[in-house]
């Protein structure tokens, strides 16, 4: 069995307002996402009285998972906790899954984040430029994934663990532009790990020969 571990500077929160996300890797992100794409809003549907969605019509920007459609649901602000706030003519990049009864939709939860128009906050100066950063870093991946074709990241669903001491070790290290590492792990029935194929590396090569040790 294979599975690939990216390595890269951000996290999705575990707590978002009043709504309880658990905190989820990139990769499980990507794994478990359906339909995953950059896209404006066209227009909202109104709340319907016995319904936590709202459907809404897109335009696809991009495309880097799941196949194109012109309208998706997504959870209500005004029904769910872990609803959504996604005005006309702004741009999203949308995590959307399938739910039990077959709906494709996306809320706060699901990793979904608004790309243009970043509100800003004076009591947090710095958070439009890291949300515009975090933003650019997500679509640099999964425009590397859609390039390399690599869509089953982790079908057994194996977890990691990393020890502290060694993150220690890889702390002080400086990188130029290659802000992400992608490793696929070969791992046999007994779960000893085989072989590490270096798919993409950082720019740093005593970082790079650390990370694969």
């Amino acid at each position: 069995m294979k599975w690939f571990i990216f390595l890269f500077a951000f996290s999705i929160p575990s707590q978002l307002l009043a709504c309880e996300c658990v905190a989820v890797s990139f990769e499980n992100n990507y794994r478990r996402s359906d339909f995953i794409a950059t896209a404006k809003i066209v227009s909202i549907s109104d709340v319907e009285q016995n319904s936590n969605y709202q459907e809404i019509k897109i335009e696809i920007i991009e495309l880097y998972k799941g196949s194109h459609i012109s309208s998706i649901m997504v959870e209500s602000n005004q029904k769910s906790l872990c609803g959504i706030f996604t005005p006309k003519n702004t741009n999203w990049l949308i995590f959307a899954s399938y739910n039990s009864v077959g709906i494709l939709s996306f809320g706060l939860c699901s990793g979904s984040m608004q790309i243009n128009n970043i509100s800003s906050d004076p009591k947090y100066p710095n958070y439009g430029k890291n949300e515009e950063a975090k933003i650019k870093h997500t679509l640099n991946i999964l425009a590397y994934l859609k390039k390399m074709k690599l869509v089953n990241l982790n079908e057994y669903e194996l977890g990691i663990n990393i020890n502290t001491n060694c993150i220690k070790e890889l702390k002080g290290y400086r990188v130029k532009k290659q802000r992400f590492a992608i490793y696929e792990i070969s791992i046999s029935k007994k779960l000893v790990i085989t072989k590490v194929k270096n798919i993409k590396a950082f720019d740093n090569n005593v970082l790079s020969k650390k990370l694969t040790n």
